[in-house]
Formats: C-alpha cells, sequence, structure tokens
C-alpha cells in the first residue's frame, strides 16, 4: 500500500467514525496532520478524486453555503471490513451490505 493510499484509507476511516460526512473545518480541527484550512481542502478534493466519497456544496436550511465530504456508501461499508480484518474484528453481515 502506498503512503497516498494509507492516508486515504486513514482518513476514509476518521470521517467514517464521525458518520461518514464532514467539512474542511472539521477535518482541521479534528486532526493534528491537517494544520490550516488549505490542507483540509486539499485532502478533501483528493479523497474525492481517488473515489471515496464527493466534496460537493451543500446549502443548508439557514446560513452559508459549505463544501462536505461524504464517503459513498460503499466506501464505508468497505473501510470498515478493511479496518475488522486488521484488527482481527467481525463486521456484522448486516453492516457489509448495509442492511442497518
Amino acid at each position: 500500500e502506498s503512503d497516498d493510499d494509507d492516508r486515504h484509507r486513514t482518513l476514509a476511516q476518521w470521517i467514517l467514525a464521525r458518520g461518514g460526512a464532514c467539512t474542511a473545518r472539521e477535518l482541521q480541527q479534528g486532526r493534528r496532520d491537517i494544520s490550516n484550512a488549505e490542507d483540509a481542502h486539499l485532502s478533501l478534493r483528493e479523497l474525492a478524486d481517488a473515489g471515496f466519497g464527493t466534496y460537493s456544496l451543500e446549502q443548508p436550511a439557514t446560513g452559508r453555503p459549505v463544501y462536505r465530504f461524504r464517503l459513498h456508501e460503499q466506501m464505508s461499508t468497505q473501510t470498515q471490513a478493511e479496518d475488522s480484518q486488521e484488527n482481527g474484528t467481525c463486521v456484522d453481515e448486516a453492516e457489509e451490505v448495509g442492511e442497518l
């Protein structure tokens, strides 16, 4: 696994642990290895370009539009399965196919 692949998988797992979506600001505030807003935006764009999810502008009901990264559903279950295999734990079959 390349350094980029490892970084993408680590970020995807971090996002998954927080519900499968995040903004650049949330990423910057939650990860020590992301030191500024530019790095956060770049990291989320790279993750989207690598096929892990989408990074798009969303308009909330009130307030300003915000860019939010959302993991693809299949990436969420794949990331969970890979993490479980690495940790020697078992992922419930229903979780793997998204039937929760």
